[in-house]
Order: structure tokens, then sequence, then C-alpha cells
């Protein structure tokens, strides 16, 4: 004898009561840019950055299983810089101030190059 149940519909997840609270807000996240440099425009990166912004700090991440490490600014950005030159860590964050906005800028190790990712959280205010 067939079965003659029809198969349950699959049913949508049900809103969190904070999700339906915040269903009228838009979640809007900060613009991300990503590229692959070349080790000349890493220089450059971490020269203007140097030169040309106010350092807020340093975070390094070492192997897959290791936490990242913050650093203050300091001479954390020439730790940063010989760090992914000498290939002793996985990347760097560096997070600065220029011309009054803040960027975080992490520069990730890759086969092909140096892999940045930028981006300029806007925090409410």
């Amino acid at each position: 004898m067939e079965d003659e149940r029809k198969p349950e519909q699959p049913r949508a997840p049900e809103a969190s009561p904070a999700q339906a609270e915040g269903a009228e807000e838009e979640l809007k996240l900060p613009e991300l840019q990503d590229a692959l440099l070349d080790e000349k425009t890493v220089d450059r990166l971490f020269f203007d950055v140097k030169h040309a912004a106010e350092l807020i700090g340093v975070a390094f991440k070492g192997g897959s299983q290791e936490r990242a490490s913050a650093t203050a600014a300091g001479d954390a950005l020439d730790q940063a810089r010989e760090a992914l030159r000498a290939e002793s860590v996985l990347g760097v964050q560096l997070r600065y101030r220029h011309r009054g906005r803040e960027w975080w800028d992490t520069l990730l190790r890759t086969p092909a190059g140096i892999r940045l990712v930028r981006i300029a959280p806007d925090f409410p205010r």
C-alpha cells in the first residue's frame, strides 16, 4: 500500500525577537577594498602610514592556530613590515587615522603576494 502523505514543505526560519525589532533598520556594512600588492607597493603603503597618518595600533597574526597579538604604535610599524618580509607571520593589521578617518588595513601573505583588505569602519556616534 502506497503512503499518500505529502512531503512537508520547508518552513522559513523564524526571526528572533532582536531580529524582528530591528527588521526595519537595514544593516549597513562599510565598503571593503581588496587588492593584491607587490613588495614595492607594500613598502610604499608602510611609508605612507608612517609619514602621513596617525598610527593607532598594529596586530600580528601568527599561525593558523594562533590568536592575533596587538602591539602599541611606536616601533610596531617597522616590526610589522619586517615580519611580513621575513614571512614570520601570516599577516598584520594596521589601524590608523588619515585625514580624520579611521582605516583598518589587513595584510595577509598569499602565494601570489600580499593581499590587502582595507575597511574604514563607521562606528555609531
